[in-house]
């Protein structure tokens, strides 16, 4: 019965370290994709920002653009 529990015991040690490194896992994933959010967001509102310089350039006449 000692040897069933010890092995009981090791097998769910051995599963609690790899959910661990799961757990780690997702967590570094989480961030990568609030970091990619985030520097999507802020390409996206420059892009938006160079369309409408564009457009209003356009729509005044000039062809001046500073990007």
């Amino acid at each position: 019965m000692r040897v069933l529990l010890h092995d009981t015991q090791m097998n769910f040690e051995k599963f609690s370290e790899q959910v661990e490194g799961l757990i780690k896992d997702v967590q570094k994933t989480e961030q990568g994709i609030k970091t990619t959010n985030a520097l999507f967001e802020k390409e996206h509102d420059n892009l938006m920002g160079d369309i409408i310089d564009l457009g209003l350039a356009a729509l005044l006449g000039t062809a001046e653009t500073s990007f």
